[in-house]
């Protein structure tokens, strides 16, 4: 049945078509490292706030903040907050600890901040009450 169908729609028989191929071999080819930038601060998965900032002047504010002012509690988030040098504001939000089952105490996930400045004058600010370790490279 299948047969006739592909006969009807190609007007040629499957076996007739499959030898009509000419067979090209595969072949793999090495790319080279590639670099993707990115539009926004991320948390990696060694724990490390990335940033890179834009060409233009950009400010950046890095705080750290209890939502609930509970310190015994265990919801402090790192609020990165990034004026770019054309006026687009922007605000990032990371937890300060994972999560972790009820009878484990959480666990800090984030360990550093690490931000690249661009050719820009810019600004990083990271206010008195952040106690994570921290690269900057203010860029060229």
């Amino acid at each position: 049945m299948l047969k006739k169908l592909l006969s009807k729609l190609f007007n040629q028989t499957p076996k007739s078509r499959q030898t009509s191929r000419e067979r090209i071999p595969l072949e793999l080819e090495t790319l080279e490292g590639r670099l993707v930038p990115t539009t926004a601060p991320y948390l990696g998965s060694d724990g490390v706030i990335y940033m890179q900032t834009t060409d233009l002047g950009d400010k950046v504010t890095v705080l750290v903040k209890d939502p609930d002012a509970n310190p015994s509690t265990y919801n402090d988030v790192v609020n990165i907050i990034w004026v770019k040098g054309d006026g687009q504001v922007s605000t990032s939000t990371f937890q300060y600890y994972a999560s972790a089952p009820d009878f484990y105490p959480p666990t800090v996930q984030v360990k550093k901040l690490s931000i690249q400045g661009g050719l820009g004058n810019d600004t990083i600010t990271i206010q008195a009450n952040v106690n994570i370790p921290a690269y900057i490279n203010g860029g060229n």
